[in-house]
């Protein structure tokens, strides 16, 4: 995929490939259609051996990218709580993506 390919063709496109088998959760889709430096320092804390320590978590949960998922509300909540809804996807959508 082309860097200028359009953020709604790549949401498309990874929807379709995660349609069959095991269905990407909301932070798997995000992760998977956000790349970007922002995206590639969450990646970066998510992996922090001092949160994985702080942080345990079943191996089911680790390749699901749950830590990612942490992280990110983190950043997202830091500064703008107060305007969090009920519905984690949209907030993220709304606010950051």
């Amino acid at each position: 995929m082309e860097e200028d390919t359009p953020t709604v063709a790549r949401q498309d496109l990874f929807y379709r490939i995660n349609a069959t088998g095991m269905k990407a959760n909301d932070s798997e889709v995000r992760r998977g259609s956000y790349p970007g430096p922002f995206t590639d320092f969450i990646e970066k804390c998510s992996k922090d051996e001092t949160f994985v320590a702080l942080c345990p978590m079943s191996e089911d949960r680790v390749k699901r990218h749950e830590r990612f998922e942490f992280v990110l509300r983190f950043f997202a909540y830091l500064n703008n709580y107060e305007n969090f809804g009920h519905t984690v996807n949209e907030f993220f959508i709304k606010n950051y993506w």
